[in-house]
């Protein structure tokens, strides 16, 4: 039987796998979980970024203060400003990352879509894409006369959940920000 014939019966098979309610159901509360740990980081990130632009702001202002003459002065007013542009460009940033997070949230049909076509999704991938994400879901494959049999790696499935629920959260993020 031909490698490309095997193949093809993987792939349904997994296209099969893909659409499965309790696989869809399970990616989309790991997109959930992920999706809002994310959200924490970036808001407690934004925040802290915050507080060091206010602090770079009011130690430039205490040295531009008539009657400071503290050596260096100038040099350190120089690194304050510095700082406190990267601050702000990362700020910026960040408050653009968080807003993509706002009113946004996967939805149980985004990962039910995503699912719907393998075989286009597989046509995109890399050949060592493609034997990873084989290698991770199928445990074996059985070529019998009445068909194919195909034994799939639980660990894998979890191990898949998680990073397209890392996906999602990005594909959620990219649409926010158009």
């Amino acid at each position: 039987i031909p490698a490309g014939d095997i193949e093809q019966a993987v792939i349904e098979q997994l296209n099969a796998v893909f659409r499965t309610p309790t696989l869809v159901a399970k990616t989309y509360f790991a997109a959930r979980d992920i999706e809002q740990a994310e959200r924490e980081r970036l808001f407690k990130q934004k925040a802290q970024l915050e507080m060091e632009l206010s602090q770079a702001r009011e130690q430039a202002l205490e040295l531009m203060k008539p009657g400071n003459d503290q050596p260096g002065k100038t040099e350190m007013l120089t690194t304050v400003n510095r700082q406190a542009v990267e601050l702000s460009k990362q700020l910026t940033h960040v408050s653009e990352r968080c807003r993509a997070y706002q009113g946004n949230s996967i939805t149980e049909q985004d990962v039910s879509e995503a699912f719907q076509n393998v075989e286009g999704f597989w046509e995109d991938l890399f050949p060592v894409e493609r034997n990873r994400l084989i290698r991770l879901l199928v445990d074996k494959v059985e070529i019998r006369e009445t068909g194919i049999d195909m034994e799939l790696r639980t660990n894998g499935l979890t191990t898949l959940i998680a990073e397209l629920a890392g996906l999602a959260c990005e594909v959620t993020e990219r649409r926010a920000s158009r």
